[in-house]
């Protein structure tokens, strides 16, 4: 939309050597907190679906039954192909985690660059992604985060280079990598198709991939919404109590909350005037936040990853840009005025990057955290049977480990069960697992110990499992022979 002269870079080999650069050193930091963190439970959940996928069980969590329990096809697709070329399920997770968070980082180098022509903002914002120890966490933990912002960021790139065909297509699959990909597209649209003419290509390749999944989902699910984001809202009662709480909880991710909320509004100024195709991440942080705050849903530290990776791209444009204003020729009025501009800018830019390196050394330094629930998706291997059905509150170590078994879940992320009002873990009696049993007929009951009730419900008794100390295991008794 924007008529505005390319900057570019004046030489094109430094841009090469420091996008070079920026690669190894991300990628050298990201495997130190991979090798020192623990895949999140959640993901496995994505890689039980694909693990199904690729040995013949269809696109289902629990085999037979029609369940969308993962918030990310792409990503389901993905790991199911390279399973069916051999590779283990949860180190492809990783691996495309890891690499999409360093191309996050040379995306935002890339792109500053050639609307600024500033390598230092370019850098800066690098640097920003980089050294964030919210971004270290995401690209460690196997989720379907950092591919969603490498995906959004290849296509604002391609869409500020002009292939708009290639930027509609990736923002189509952007949309069927994670809930909110549907706003960045919704927002990329007229960016892609909305020029002199309408551009039938950009707007094709755009809508071919969602439009597949949607028809696919409500035909073989029957509804494309997932279940885990129909459970996940409908426990939003006792998550954050208003969208102010939400938005602050998002915030403060980014580093200061107010030099974060000034640097997206003045950014929101400067796009109607210089540059406004900035509109496009400005616009989906605006509908991120408001998406969030309208549902309040029970709150994961990678939920602002994608926010995170608009704030570093627009907080790099307007460093580069101040930065290129302080050096355009003008007279000493106006000299002063961006430079002093330019100071202000640099200096909040700094403040916040310190702000948002403070975790990363303990990242880099702390020990393996504690893996309690692959312990019990372990113990549960080997203590039952292929015909019983496990009932669980955290159900990704454990369904990824027993996918022979049938398993659920308490909060109906998986399947179609019961729900509840109130999460379960602050209930003092155990009403809501003998409504669970009731419902889910479970052979095997696993609590976390803060969950389990002093009696077990109807039916079933407490076993003994010693090296379990972080839950309580339930049995049902076996039918009496008469």
């Amino acid at each position: 939309m924007s008529a505005n002269r390319e900057p570019g870079p004046r030489s094109s080999w430094w841009p090469r050597i420091l996008g070079a650069g920026l690669l190894v050193a991300c990628l050298a930091l990201r495997l130190q907190v991979a090798g020192r963190a623990n895949l999140e439970d959640d993901a496995f959940i994505t890689f039980r679906y694909a693990a199904n996928l690729a040995e013949g069980g269809g696109f289902a969590y629990n085999h037979g039954e029609r369940v969308l329990g993962t918030t990310s096809p792409l990503l389901t697709l993905l790991l199911a192909v390279l399973a069916l070329l051999g590779v283990d399920v949860p180190s492809a997770g990783l691996a495309l985690s890891v690499l999409g968070s360093v191309v996050c980082c040379v995306l935002i180098f890339a792109i500053v660059t050639r609307l600024t022509g500033s390598l230092v903002g370019a850098v800066g914002g690098a640097a920003l992604f980089a050294l964030s120890s919210l971004q270290a966490r995401v690209a460690a933990s196997g989720m379907d985060t950092a591919l969603m912002q490498a995906l959004m960021l290849g296509s604002f790139a391609l869409l500020i280079a002009g292939r708009n065909t290639a930027a509609g297509l990736l923002g189509g699959f952007t949309a069927l990598t994670r809930p909110e990909g549907v706003i960045w597209l919704a927002l990329a649209l007229p960016f892609a198709c909305g020029d002199r003419r309408l551009r039938w290509g950009a707007l094709s390749a755009a809508l071919l991939p969602p439009l597949a999944w949607l028809a696919f989902a409500t035909w073989h699910f029957g509804s494309p919404v997932p279940q885990s984001v129909t459970a996940k809202l409908g426990h939003a009662g006792w998550a954050a109590p208003n969208a102010a709480d939400v938005t602050v909880e998002l915030l403060k991710a980014l580093g200061p909350s107010r030099l974060a909320v000034t640097a997206l509004l003045l950014a929101l100024g400067l796009a109607f005037w210089r540059e406004r195709r900035l509109l496009l991440p400005i616009g989906f942080a605006g509908g991120f936040l408001l998406g969030y705050g309208l549902t309040r849903p029970v709150m994961y530290f990678w939920y602002p990853g994608p926010l995170d990776g608009a704030f570093c791209l627009v907080g790099a444009w307007l460093l580069g840009d101040a930065l290129s204003a302080a050096s355009r020729p003008g007279n000493r009025t106006r000299t002063a005025l961006r430079g002093a501009y330019a100071l202000t800018i640099a200096a909040a830019f700094a403040a916040t990057l310190l702000a948002r390196t403070g975790n990363h050394y303990s990242l880099l330094t702390r020990p393996r955290p504690p893996e309690q629930h692959l312990r019990l998706a372990r113990w549960l291997n080997q203590h039952t049977s292929h015909t019983d059905t496990i009932l669980v509150g955290d159900v990704g170590y454990v369904g990824y480990y027993n996918r022979d078994r049938r398993v659920l879940d308490f909060y109906g992320l998986v399947w179609r069960g019961v729900r509840f009002e109130v999460a379960p873990a602050m209930l003092q009696d155990g009403a809501w697992l003998s409504d669970l049993t009731a419902s889910a007929a479970p052979t095997v009951i696993a609590c976390e110990n803060a969950a389990a009730p002093s009696r077990p419900p109807p039916g079933y008794s407490y076993i003994a499992a010693p090296e379990m100390a972080h839950f309580r295991i339930m049995r049902k008794a076996k039918a009496s022979p008469h």
